[in-house]
């Protein structure tokens, strides 16, 4: 039954670390303000962010439990090793959220991390570090620049800008890129769709900011027009990996019954060789 969790987790689509987002306030503004409108990178326990985060972590024990299952034992570790990476970036994504990722200064809802007493504030015990190569981040950044080079132009500005959420931003990114290679290697077609997924995510995010600035006229319509057609475009690649999604659950959920039903048939054959084990005693029936 172990395996049922994370596929059902999966149907949560990751959408890209980076979509922007408004706040309300003018920049600088206090930390726990209004919150604007939900944007990927704001990092609050519950936000779009964590949900996204969980979703890989999901894929990730995915693939762990497959390659166990297929003894696969160096891949299964490896992957068990990238779980547990995965979970303390969660933590760490709790204890030390994040301000705006577009290097915008903050407004209300997006302040500085951590508040007196809190994990990543003042008096607050340190978030528990995540370990990422000089090589991993490497590839991160490389990766943004080919496929999202106005995401890898945001980052860029943040090194001198907001040094801290330059590195925590590209930490995560690392973390990204690990799990799309692996989920390159195991569902190729999956990996294209994810990666047009996080484009028009970023790309929706863009539009929906800039329309918010904009004043009303043609110009503005033509981009609501386009923002439409991209949400429509994401709201079928969403669907697709749902119903995909599903797919895999019933199959799985076919599997299962199978078992069941083959270890019933073989109940006291199983319970003589457990307690066989139990005893210390001979099974005549192994190889």
């Amino acid at each position: 039954m172990r395996h049922l969790l994370p596929y059902a987790l999966t149907v949560l689509i990751c959408s890209p670390l980076f979509a922007q987002g408004r706040g309300p306030g003018g920049p600088g503004g206090p930390g726990r303000g209004e919150p604007g409108r939900e944007e990927a990178g704001r990092g609050e326990p519950g936000g779009r962010e964590l949900r996204d985060q969980e979703a890989r972590l999901a894929d990730l024990t995915r693939m762990a439990d497959q390659a166990e299952k297929e003894g696969r034992e160096d891949e299964a570790r490896r992957l068990r090793a990238e779980v547990d990476a995965l979970r303390r970036m969660i933590e760490l994504g709790r204890a030390h959220p994040p301000g705006r990722p577009d290097g915008a200064p903050d407004g209300p809802g997006m302040g500085p991390p951590g508040g007196p007493g809190m994990p990543g504030g003042p008096g607050g015990r340190p978030p528990r570090p995540v370990n990422v190569s000089s090589e991993e981040r490497e590839a991160a950044a490389q990766f943004l620049k080919e496929h999202e080079p106005q995401r890898f132009a945001k980052l860029t500005e943040l090194r001198e800008s907001r040094p801290q959420d330059y590195e925590r931003l590209l930490t995560q990114v690392a973390m990204e890129v690990k799990e799309l290679r692996m989920l390159k290697e195991v569902d190729p077609k999956r990996y294209e769709r994810r990666l047009e997924q996080r484009k028009l995510e970023y790309r929706s995010s863009d539009l929906a900011e800039r329309i918010h600035g904009m004043q009303q006229g043609a110009e503005q319509e033509e981009m609501k027009k386009e923002l439409r057609g991209v949400l429509s475009r994401l709201f079928d690649l969403r669907e697709s990996e749902k119903e995909s999604e599903v797919d895999r659950l019933e199959e799985e959920m076919a599997r299962l019954r199978e078992t069941l039903k083959k270890r019933k048939e073989a109940k006291d054959s199983i319970v003589d060789r457990r307690m066989n084990d139990m005893l210390g005693e001979e099974d005549d029936l192994r190889w």
